[in-house]
């Protein structure tokens, strides 16, 4: 009898001590809110659901004062907190003229060489970096399909493609 006793409190322990992962969709918004039209040519997209995913290189446009938004979800667990998921690198065109490179990493050479500028990793302008974002959980809310929600924004604003014309101005 003893021997259940401890079976059973070690039981509720072993249960009670589970870690609860519930599913999640992430959102990220990134707005326009410069003068210029923006578009962004994002290699190697994530697009897909639960079931399955694709891999494709994917132009947004989006003109002055609007927005575009896409999500991430998972069926269970934690879902992608990543600025368009497997991407490393995004080119941002200002009016189909200016445009820049951001990179989610350092790039290396066979040696091991850097071979990308920090300016492009780690800039406050760079898309591909969450903490460029505003937002986050929404206070434990759950959407209408119980999935616990982050919504992340991302704003252009003028200085992004000042940023474009002063970096590019530095490489000529």
């Amino acid at each position: 009898m003893k021997k259940i006793n401890i079976l059973s409190l070690f039981l509720l322990f072993f249960l009670n001590s589970c870690i609860k992962e519930s599913s999640q969709q992430v959102e990220f918004i990134v707005e326009n809110k410069s003068d210029y039209i923006i578009m962004l040519d994002v290699p190697n997209f994530y697009s897909g659901h639960i079931m399955g995913y694709n891999l494709q290189d994917t132009i947004f446009t989006i003109n002055s004062n609007t927005s575009i938004s896409y999500n991430h979800q998972s069926g269970f667990g934690q879902a992608s907190h990543e600025p368009f998921d497997k991407a490393q690198n995004i080119i941002i065109y200002f009016n189909n003229t200016d445009s820049i490179v951001y990179y989610r990493d350092f790039l290396r050479d066979s040696l091991g060489v850097i071979i990308n500028s920090s300016r492009l990793v780690e800039s406050k302008y760079n898309p591909l970096k969450l903490e460029n974002y505003s937002g986050g959980q929404t206070k434990k809310r759950k959407n209408e399909n119980g999935l616990e929600v982050y919504i992340y924004t991302y704003i252009f604003t003028n200085e992004d493609f000042e940023e474009a014309v002063r970096y590019n101005s530095t490489m000529k």
